[in-house]
């Protein structure tokens, strides 16, 4: 059980330290191109993991459980950065020159569509996990056969296809999304409820998978268009599902290698555990940064303009939430979906 944790630990490490440098300021564009490929339906695999369990509770338990882990969390943060930039943030960088009614970001805190929410894009991934598991839930809690998920994954599969080319309406809580991330969390699900099967692979197949993902991945980097996943947008769709399924399988034949090789990587897992306030807070962290740099080191921000600029800004961002993270966890738990100490 403890190396299962580790490495889930290490996987969303790794996931969250790439949504960080992908908003990094300086980030090369091509780089961003191919950590984006497949970092939100990593989240998702991995969160799917967990879905046996979550499928054996009661409506109004996993009702419950979910907004605690979810939508708390998301009105909690929306509150705090919509301050953030309230006060400060539009007077400043790129939303300096521009007029925005205040009022808007409240608008999209409702609708919880990344498009409106302007004083912290991120957050439109909490509405679409909540509405992702619990549509999930209620589909594939009868199913217990596995050729019945397998059916109905493929579905979501084929619904994702024709809502991403034909569907032209914006939709409430990122159900523009939903069919291709409940194939994602479905995929962890079948992962999650067969492990066993999956530890039994032999090695050599594990690393012909591996350069599977790779050559995936590779693909998909270079006959894709760029992709913009909180838009729906996933250029050519096959490619997308080519170019994610090949991150996943990298990063978790990766990360149970790191777990065996490293078992006590504090940090990594640290990172991991705390994956939900580095998301809602990370590109706040990156604004006192850009200050700092600029009002009291009199540096141009111009210094994070290359891969090791933005590889210092991205590990600086996640350092500097360090004791916030650290206070929340100790006297506001329940903020973050965790029961009080």
């Amino acid at each position: 059980m403890k190396n299962r944790i580790n490495w889930i630990d290490y996987a969303k490490g790794l996931a969250i330290i790439g949504v960080v440098f992908v908003h990094a300021h300086g980030m090369p564009d091509e780089l961003k191109k191919i950590i984006y490929v497949a970092l939100i339906p990593i989240f998702f695999f991995l969160s799917g993991i967990f879905a046996s369990k979550e499928l054996s509770l009661s409506t109004a338990d996993f009702l419950k459980r979910k907004s605690r882990q979810l939508i708390i969390p998301y009105l909690f943060f929306n509150c705090i950065t919509y301050l953030f930039w309230l006060l400060l943030g539009r007077h400043f960088g790129s939303d300096a020159n521009s007029v925005i009614d205040p009022i808007q970001p409240l608008y999209g805190i409702l609708s919880g569509n990344a498009i409106h929410l302007i004083h912290y894009v991120p957050l439109w991934f909490l509405t679409c996990m909540f509405s992702t598991v619990v549509i999930y839930f209620f589909l594939f809690r009868k199913a217990h056969r596995l050729s019945t998920q397998i059916v109905l994954l493929f579905g979501t599969l084929i619904g994702g296809y024709f809502t991403s080319k034909y569907l032209s309406v914006e939709l409430p809580w990122g159900l523009n999304n939903l069919f291709p991330m409940m194939f994602f969390y479905g995929l962890g699900h079948l992962y999650g409820a067969h492990k066993e099967s999956f530890k039994q692979m032999p090695n050599q197949l594990k690393i012909g998978l591996s350069l599977i993902g790779l050559i995936g991945l590779f693909i998909a980097f270079n006959y894709n268009n760029t992709i913009a996943i909180h838009k729906a947008f996933y250029g050519q769709y096959i490619l997308f599902l080519i170019g994610a399924i090949s991150g996943i399988i990298l990063l978790v034949t990766g990360t149970k290698l790191i777990s065996k090789l490293h078992k006590n990587d504090v940090i990594l897992s640290f990172i991991g555990q705390n994956t939900l306030i580095i998301l809602c807070l990370h590109l706040i962290a990156g604004s006192v940064l850009k200050a700092i740099t600029l009002f009291i080191l009199k540096l141009p921000l111009t210094v994070f303009d290359n891969l090791i600029g933005a590889l210092i800004y991205s590990c600086l961002s996640i350092f500097i939430l360090w004791p916030i993270i650290w206070f929340i966890n100790s006297y506001l738990p329940f903020l973050v979906g965790r029961p009080s100490k």
